[in-house]
């Protein structure tokens, strides 16, 4: 089964209740045909970047859910033909997407790693840095040539001159 999100608007005019309504329908409709939802979520009530069928406003659903082939082209069928499905969009997700969220994750877990043992991390840092302090102190610090290394040298500065007059 592939992973798919399907984001839809529901009007502005319904009722938070109204609007839940709707979304379970829909996620019964999804289970019904054998499908596992992993999320469900109310996104809120947002200004439309443009008018859609005399609606300025909506409240967004996003339902992410694993599903047949078949279920997504059901869903939005049945959305086309209901009232209070304003607009909707289906997406199957790609190899790239998979990739990002599994990176993402990883990051979430070492992030939670990391604060969760800071005073390790910590003593982990402090213990370098004693241990570099004491590697410099033993050896000796390089003494500067006395030969006139930081002076240049002749042929630079006559090539200096030659470049001039060309």
């Amino acid at each position: 089964m592939k992973r798919y999100e399907t984001l839809y608007i529901v009007p502005s005019a319904l009722t938070f209740e109204e609007a839940r309504e709707v979304a379970l329908k829909y996620r019964t409709f999804t289970e019904e045909r054998g499908s596992e939802i992993e999320r469900l979520e109310d996104m809120g009530q947002r200004k439309l970047a443009y008018e859609i069928n005399g609606h300025f406003d909506g409240r967004y659903v996003l339902m992410v859910y694993r599903a047949p082939s078949s279920v997504p082209a059901e869903l939005g069928h049945q959305m086309r033909l209901d009232e209070k499905v304003v607009r909707h969009i289906t997406i199957v997700e790609t190899k790239a997407m998979k990739r990002a969220a599994q990176a993402k994750a990883r990051a979430e877990a070492e992030a939670a790693a990391a604060e969760a043992a800071p005073e390790a991390g910590a003593e982990a840092a402090e213990a370098m840095s004693v241990e570099a302090s004491q590697e410099s102190a033993e050896e000796p610090e390089p003494e500067a040539e006395a030969d006139g290394a930081d002076d240049l040298d002749e042929s630079d500065a006559g090539d200096e001159g030659e470049e001039g007059e060309q």
